[in-house]
């Protein structure tokens, strides 16, 4: 993740907008996330807490310059994907049910609204990041289903190669976004 946030800073252009820099915090709060699922005892849900500010970071990003929630075909068929995942994990969830409705909450809207950026402003940069909040989400639902659920086989694979895809596409598409004028 270090070397993934470092290659979204070589890339940043000379005038740097609201995006550049939530996007800038929001690796940061999700290197953080990073470092609590990697402590020897469990720190899942500090780990969960720092991803979901990060998520936050990566929402303001991609609400910026845009109209929120224009696209209602995107916005229904994420609330039908949170419901669903919510709803299968639901039963397995004991006193994670909560937290775990809220990230699934704050994970859609920000990958809603990724996806709203871009059918808004249909640049390159915008593609990158609408489909990194997509792996964003693959990785995070693979994560929760085999914590919750079931064992997945090979998911650290899984989750690792679509979250690192996701946030090496948000941090490229730093150099790619061009500041629109107020």
């Amino acid at each position: 993740m270090v070397l993934i946030t470092l290659t979204g800073l070589v890339s940043l252009p000379e005038v740097m907008g609201l995006y550049h820099w939530m996007i800038l915090v929001g690796l940061l709060f999700c290197i953080g996330g990073d470092v609590a699922l990697m402590w020897p005892t469990d720190k899942f849900i500090i780990g969960l807490i720092s991803f979901l500010i990060g998520h936050l970071f990566y929402i303001v990003a991609f609400n910026s310059k845009i109209i929120p929630l224009t696209s209602p075909i995107t916005a229904g068929a994420l609330l039908l994907f949170a419901t669903v995942i919510f709803g299968l994990l639901n039963p397995f969830l004991a006193k994670m049910k909560i937290p775990v409705a809220i990230y699934i909450a704050v994970i859609s809207i920000m990958g809603q609204q990724a996806w709203e950026r871009y059918f808004q402003l249909e640049q390159f940069a915008t593609m990158l990041a609408a489909t990194g909040a997509l792996f964003f989400m693959i990785s995070d639902t693979t994560l929760a289903w085999n914590r919750f659920r079931r064992k997945i086989p090979l998911a650290q694979f899984f989750v690792l190669s679509t979250y690192y895809t996701a946030q090496l596409l948000i941090a490229l598409s730093l150099g790619q976004t061009v500041v629109l004028a107020k």
